[in-house]
């Protein structure tokens, strides 16, 4: 394998890492403000948790709408500033979740961020095709389709203790929206553009 062929290889990998990490704690900071819920109802002052069921409801239809869109915004924007938005999305969502001053914009925070994990998952697959040979391809795929489970994971270990010591659920979904971010911030320097076949 020659220094080209080692230099490409490395950023793939670089790259995968951003993205599946970003799609990990997209699945933390969901699960955290499932759990959280008590608090959030408590907050917005929500009697029943039927009220409740509409955050569900938002990100089902987010995951229905990002699916349909997401080949349509990857071809204009091309891959570098897609998976950018739908970073954003996650980012943007959970921030405007936290600091919304009504429960219907807590629920549309909610739903841009589901709407940027719908357009992550469709995200992976060109990324893979384009970095990855027909070896690696497999493997890489298998990694990226657990991605949502290894952030379930994650949730079970750390929302408890992030909780616990934030108190908040503004501050402990704000403490998941921060990685996010971190991980957003990354993208740019990481992520390339290249030619959709």
């Amino acid at each position: 394998m020659g220094n080209s062929e080692k230099k490409n290889l490395g950023r793939a990998y670089v790259i995968e890492f951003v993205m599946f990490f970003t799609y990990a704690f997209f699945a933390v900071n969901w699960i955290a403000g499932s759990t959280l819920t008590p608090q959030i109802m408590e907050h917005f002052e929500l009697k029943t948790f039927a009220s409740a069921t509409f955050i569900s409801n938002a990100i089902t239809v987010a995951k229905i709408i990002g699916n349909f869109m997401a080949a349509g915004i990857l071809v204009k924007l091309y891959p570098k500033k897609a998976i950018g938005l739908g970073s954003g999305c996650i980012v943007l969502g959970s921030m405007i979740a936290i600091f919304a001053p009504a429960y219907w914009l807590f629920i549309l925070g909610r739903f841009a961020m589901g709407f940027g994990g719908a357009l992550y998952v469709v995200y992976f697959s060109p990324v893979v095709i384009h970095y990855f040979d027909p070896a690696r391809r497999p493997a890489v795929n298998a990694l990226n389709g657990v991605a949502y489970n290894f952030g379930s994971i994650l949730a079970m270990v750390v929302v408890g203790p992030v909780i616990a010591w934030l108190e908040t659920w503004q501050y402990s979904m704000g403490f998941f929206a921060a990685v996010s971010a971190v991980l957003w911030c990354l993208w740019p320097i990481v992520g390339q553009d290249f030619e959709l076949n």
